[in-house]
């Protein structure tokens, strides 16, 4: 019994340090790494997290919407990208971060794509490395 309700507690603690990135977050272009290109002067993510669900909205200086929904339990979910190529997507988290892949193909082409998410211990930065760059976001409030 002690041993059954031991392994339910650190499944309960594993569960418990999935962070909620629920929020609106501005760049930090000074804090992002994003050689060989600059990072963007101006871009937002809305996200709204419930976990196994989250949405991010993105917006950019182009103005270009970039609208994505994704399960965090490892379902497969499809979005479309700004310019109508289909993108799909796996979520699923690792400890405290969550591992974003994503495929997609094009014109005979194919591209796959990882972001990993973090969220700072005061949950007032987020950091998403995507292919070697880091994006820094800074909670707006």
């Amino acid at each position: 019994m002690n041993a059954l309700v031991l392994g339910l507690m650190a499944v309960s603690l594993a569960a418990g340090e999935r962070p909620d990135f629920s929020g609106e977050w501005k760049i930090d272009p000074e804090a992002s790494k994003t050689a060989p290109l600059p990072a963007p002067r101006t871009q937002t993510l809305t996200v709204v997290h419930r976990d196994p669900e989250m949405s991010v909205a993105q917006r950019t200086a182009t103005g270009l919407p970039r609208d994505y929904k994704y399960k965090t339990d490892g379902a497969k979910t499809e979005n479309l990208s700004p310019h109508g190529v289909k993108l799909e997507s796996k979520a699923e988290w690792s400890g405290g971060q969550l591992i974003i892949r994503t495929g997609m193909s094009a014109s005979g082409l194919a591209a796959r794509m990882e972001e990993r998410w973090s969220l700072s211990g005061d949950k007032k930065t987020l950091t998403v490395t995507r292919d070697g760059s880091i994006f820094v976001y800074r909670l707006r409030q």
